[in-house]
């Protein structure tokens, strides 16, 4: 099982100097140029509105419901 674990380990740290070199050593083109691979294309809108679907659209409103202004603050918690 160690043995294993060992051979992950390096596994992990051999693809990921692979990976930054390749990133950091020019071979991906970073140029808009060049149409994104369909992949891509497909995926970063799905990441961009999976992002965005959880939130809302604005902070709920907090202030004098909740009693956390401080009494200098009462007109700007009032204003919200």
């Amino acid at each position: 099982m160690k043995v294993l674990l060992i051979i992950i380990g390096l596994l992990t740290i051999v693809v990921g100097i692979v990976a930054a070199g390749f990133f950091f050593l020019g071979f991906y083109n970073v140029a808009a140029a060049i149409d994104d691979p369909k992949i891509v294309a497909w995926a970063l809108p799905k990441v961009r509105d999976a992002g965005h679907g959880g939130r809302p659209s604005h902070p709920p409103n907090r202030g004098a419901q909740d009693g956390t202004c401080r009494v200098r603050q009462a007109p700007a918690c009032a204003a919200r």
